[in-house]
This record gives structure tokens, sequence and C-alpha cells, in this order.
């Protein structure tokens, strides 16, 4: 590439985001709120570098539908594909600002309202909580969700192109993915059971499903998720010179977990869920801990340790079964 080239290149991605997308896009309020500096020069080099976090970089109140459309625009002012970038993007990983804004601080009991409320609610409602590593299985199981949870046949979304070309695209783009016949044209019951699976599995994975046909009520569920105790070994059943996890209290993204060593030390573990499969952890040691002690006054503890780090209040549990019980 000659030198002139790269100033080309440079010149046409020296292009403020911002401008751009609210040009583009002038009816989505989130392009006033982004960054006025960020240009798709920058948006570039931060991909090929393989270092930084997109939504920062974008600013605001970025979401997914503001960087799929930025994706879009890069691609096609430096001629890569969809793929190229998007994997790129995956390269780069995720931030602890991006995971603590959008994962393990997800609110359980807006999650219950909102799928109890409809699955298009539900799924708008997760899109922010959707880590690099699960976009491919949201937007899939979106796909399905828009056709046939609607109950809509893809000979009907054809009519519907006839005004709105969305429509008509949505149902080509359908039958060259998933290979679909003519004569399936019309296979709702089907495709919706697909669906099903689909949308069950991006829950699993989330760590939401269990959430769904629990017996828990929401408002049992405090902000951060609700919050689950367990004693692992009874104090009573520890012997000397072996390792045990003697109890754990924990809720969606964060845990606290109580270690026994042979050499007699007792360790806290502190757990920080970053993506659906990735923890981090801090370790400190707990001198508190001793074999004369209950297995209540363990679990007494470190549910105290648990309210002390994350800020889970017993007394604000304590408040909502009143008000239930007025």
């Amino acid at each position: 590439m000659t030198n002139e080239e790269i100033v080309n290149i440079i010149e046409k991605l020296d292009v403020p985001i911002k401008s751009w997308y609210i040009s583009k896009y002038p009816s989505d309020e989130v392009g006033n709120t982004l960054s006025s500096t960020a240009t798709f020069l920058d948006l570039n080099n931060l991909l090929n570098s393989g270092k930084g976090d997109v939504y920062s970089l974008l600013g605001g109140d970025a979401d997914t539908n503001v960087r799929e459309r930025c994706f879009e625009k890069l691609c096609e002012l430096t001629n890569q594909t969809y793929d190229e970038v998007y994997n790129k993007w995956i390269k780069c990983g995720i931030t602890k600002n991006y995971a603590s804004k959008f994962l393990y601080e997800i609110n359980l009991k807006e999650f219950k309202e909102n799928f109890e409320s409809g699955e298009l609610t539900m799924l708008d409602f997760i899109k922010d909580y959707i880590t690099p590593d699960l976009e491919e299985l949201y937007h899939e199981v979106l796909e399905y969700e828009e056709i046939y949870a609607n109950g809509w046949t893809i000979e009907e979304l054809f009519k519907m192109g006839k005004d709105d070309s969305y429509w008509k695209e949505r149902a080509e783009n359908f039958i060259k993915k998933h290979n679909v016949s003519k004569k399936d044209y019309d296979e709702y019951t089907k495709y919706f059971d697909e669906y099903c699976e689909l949308r069950d599995k991006l829950l699993d994975e989330l760590g939401l499903y269990r959430y769904i046909d629990s017996d828990l009520t929401i408002d049992k569920i405090p902000e951060h998720g609700f919050l689950d105790g367990d004693t692992l070994t009874k104090v009573k059943d520890i012997k000397e010179g072996n390792s045990y996890t003697v109890a754990r209290i924990m809720n969606f993204g964060n845990c606290v977990e109580l270690h026994y060593y042979p050499d007699g030390k007792a360790e806290i573990e502190y757990g920080y869920k970053y993506t659906h499969d990735y923890w981090e952890s801090e370790i400190e040691e707990a001198n508190w801990f001793n074999l004369n002690m209950t297995d209540e006054e363990v679990q007494e503890k470190i549910y105290q340790l648990f309210q002390d780090k994350f800020g889970i209040e017993k007394e604000n549990l304590i408040e909502e079964e009143i008000e239930r019980e007025i």
C-alpha cells in the first residue's frame, strides 16, 4: 500500500462517530450521548490493536445497537467483512468496566418482570447483558423470535414486505440461513419450537434460566439477585490434615466461600463474575474461624462478609417481607 493510499484511508476514517450516527439515525436518542471526539479511525485502531473497550470509546449510553451500526459502517469504510471486524472485537476481550456495568449487576427482579410481560420485552431487556461470546446466539434467538413467536409464517412476511422491505429482507435472510424449503414456509410450530430451545439455551448460558420457573416470587429477589447460602461441610465433620470448602453464600454475580486447609488455616474467597462462565477472585485470611464454631455461626459470619463486600443488606429483605405481609 502506497503512502497516498494510507493517507486516503486515514482521511476516510477520520470522521466523528457521533455526528455520523445522529445524521444516520436521528430517531435514536442515544446518539446525543456518544463521545464527541471518537472517530472511526479511533475505532479501527482500537480493534486492530486488540486492546481497549469499544463501549468506552463510543461513550455515553452506547449499547449493542450502536456498536453493531458502527461496525457495519466501519466495514463499509475499510472493505472488511462484518465477521472480520467482529472477531477483532472478540479478541479485545471484556474489560472489567464493561462486565461490571452490564453483566454481574443484572437486576433479576426486573428480568423476571420483563420475562413475564412478554418475550420481546425480555429479549430487549437482556440485550445489554449479552457478552461478546454470546452475541451470535442472541441474534439467532432474536431472529427466530421476531418471526415465529408472533405467529407469522414466511409467506406472511413476504406479504408484509410489500409495504415494508424490512420484513421481506428478514424472510429472505431466514430462508437462506436456515435452508428453509418452500413447502416449509408455513410450518410455524416447527420453528417456534426451535426458537424456544435457543432461548432457553441463551438464558441458561447467562445463568438466568433458573429464575424463570422458580417458585421464588420477584419480591424475594434483591437488587443483585437471589442470595443463596450453603453449608458444604459441617464443622464437626472437618478432619485435621484435609482440605474443605466449608460454606458458601452467593447471588448471580458475587460469591463468598470459606476454605479450610491441611495446615489448619482458613481463607475467605471473594468471587466476581465477569462473564457467564468466568470468575475472578480475591483471597484473605479467615483468622476468625475455628473448629468450635457452629454451622449457623459460620453462615452468619460469611453473610456479614458478603454484606460488607457487596452491599446486600439483610434489612432490605426484612423490609420486603414486611411490605408483603401488609
